[in-house]
């Protein structure tokens, strides 16, 4: 299959992340997501992510990391175990999530270190 078909274009956005701290954030979060969806918003911010989650319970996770990031905020969410299986399998320090900010695309998650590695995911709505 031509899978370059499905790695989005025109991502003007980069944050850079150490790749261990979002892991733990994303596993604290993943513990009070809802089983539904396991969604995890994250709320980019120059210089900083949030994440968040919670349960049909209401309670909530809440977690936030300082990022290299230099643009406006923007906010979606994810299923949390993608993005658990993508920053598990990883092993560079830095990682580069890079997006647009058309709510709804698929992000791309790069390791910096080697360009040929790329991990395309898909929004969940919110």
């Amino acid at each position: 299959p031509d899978y370059k078909r499905v790695i989005p274009k025109a991502l003007d956005r980069i944050a850079t992340v150490d790749r261990k701290a979002m892991r733990q954030s994303l596993i604290k979060n993943s513990i009070l997501t809802n089983e539904k969806n396991r969604a995890v918003k994250l709320n980019f911010k120059p210089g900083l992510i949030q994440m968040r989650s919670s349960n049909v319970d209401n309670e909530e996770a809440y977690d936030e990391l300082e990022i290299d990031y230099d643009n406006n905020e923007f906010e979606t969410a994810f299923n949390v175990t993608y993005l658990l299986d993508i920053f598990g399998a990883m092993a560079s320090e830095k990682v580069q999530i890079e997006f647009s900010d058309i709510r709804g695309n698929s992000i791309a998650i790069k390791n910096p270190e080697d360009p040929n590695v790329i991990y395309v995911v898909m929004p969940i709505n919110f």
